[in-house]
């Protein structure tokens, strides 16, 4: 098979858990789950050179992540846990969506100018 760049053999994502989580690409193996911000995680992207990792949640803040250790990581056992959770709490959802804060207050403003307008109508 063709070489790889290392970081092409993960597939990464963010979590409303507010961590990044890491598997293995073939395997489909959780290898990795990382806190990387105190709510959600909704952006993960890695670089395409480098074995560095971008990632983003709600605030505005961006943080970086570089391999470090010279030991291999293993995984807590707590994270059957987490997984268990996070597939609850998906069931739970059902077929429920998260609007951004900002586009319910776009719409808000928008419905308040439309009533603003047909109230001014009806005056003439």
């Amino acid at each position: 098979p063709p070489r790889r760049h290392p970081l092409q053999r993960y597939v990464m994502s963010g979590s409303d858990d507010g961590r990044m989580y890491i598997w293995e690409a073939d395997s489909g193996r959780l290898v990795r789950a990382v806190i990387a911000d105190h709510r959600v995680v909704n952006c993960v992207q890695s670089h395409p050179c480098t074995l560095q990792v971008a990632t983003s949640g709600i605030a505005y803040t961006i943080k970086l992540w570089s391999p470090t250790s010279q030991q291999p990581v293993t995984m807590p056992a707590s994270f059957e846990e987490t997984i268990q959770d996070n597939e609850r709490r998906i069931k739970e959802a059902g077929n429920t969506f998260v609007v951004p804060a900002g586009m319910v207050l776009e719409m808000l403003g928008q419905l308040r100018n439309r009533q603003a307008a047909a109230a001014a109508n009806s005056d003439l």
